[in-house]
């Protein structure tokens, strides 16, 4: 599987945290909140930025779904795309 923002996505996937931690300080109580609206069923889509192994900048947007196994245990699913090209874009225009 092919590296996510240089992290491993096997490790993403065992260790979601390392999600959390790349997540800009500014931008962590959206994307908490919207980790919270898809445990409680709904299907938020979150815009974000989160810093690569190199400490650049990415703008993100994520959508993702919540589903909870017959353990009990919540487990996430969702797609994350970079749009950074895009919020510059943005960006300049404003």
């Amino acid at each position: 599987m092919e590296p996510f923002l240089d992290v491993p996505r096997e490790v993403l996937s065992h260790e979601p945290m390392r999600w959390m931690e790349r997540v800009h300080p500014d931008d962590l109580p959206d994307v908490m909140r919207s980790h919270e609206a898809a445990a409680r069923g709904g299907r938020p889509e979150t815009t974000y930025r989160m810093r690569d192994a190199a400490g650049a900048w990415h703008w993100m947007q994520d959508r993702r779904v919540a589903t909870r196994l017959d353990d009990g245990r919540t487990v996430f699913a969702g797609i994350a795309v970079d749009v950074t090209a895009q919020q510059e874009v943005a960006d300049s225009l404003e």
